[in-house]
């Protein structure tokens, strides 16, 4: 193939789901999908948020967003509490015991992302980094 368009829409899409790859086998340690990590890492990173706004964040379908967050209510590491500027909205809560988990997880996830990376020189990071918002428009 030599269509530099699809090459790129290509080598994006093997190195995102190598990485997922890598993850899901960190994440299977502790029984947990990258739906729900995402969930409580987003949680994690950015405080309580709407499950529209966690929906965005990590990418899932409107489908599937009840039996994530079921699923981490149910273990205890998220908790729905009523949203105080609007009655209609509901938004999520890490608990305690999920902060634990994000906390104990999230390392040997970087570690995993590091190493995956460290082929590239700093330099190189940088560019794609450029590269990557620009192909974004961010």
């Amino acid at each position: 193939m030599n269509n530099p368009n699809a090459k790129i829409l290509i080598g994006l899409s093997r190195n995102a789901h190598h990485i997922h790859r890598e993850t899901s086998r960190l994440l299977l340690e502790y029984d947990l999908t990258l739906s729900q990590f995402g969930v409580l890492e987003v949680l994690y990173s950015k405080g309580s948020l709407r499950v529209g706004e966690v929906q965005e964040q990590i990418l899932s379908s409107t489908g599937t967003m009840p039996t994530i967050l079921k699923n981490l209510e149910r273990r205890q590491f998220i908790q729905k509490v009523p949203d105080p500027t609007d009655r209609r909205a509901t938004r999520l809560q890490l608990l305690p015991k999920g902060e634990k988990l994000v906390q104990d997880i999230l390392p040997k996830n970087l570690e995993q992302i590091q190493t995956y990376c460290s082929r590239l020189t700093e330099n190189e990071k940088e560019e794609l980094i450029h590269l990557l918002k620009k192909l974004g428009g961010k």
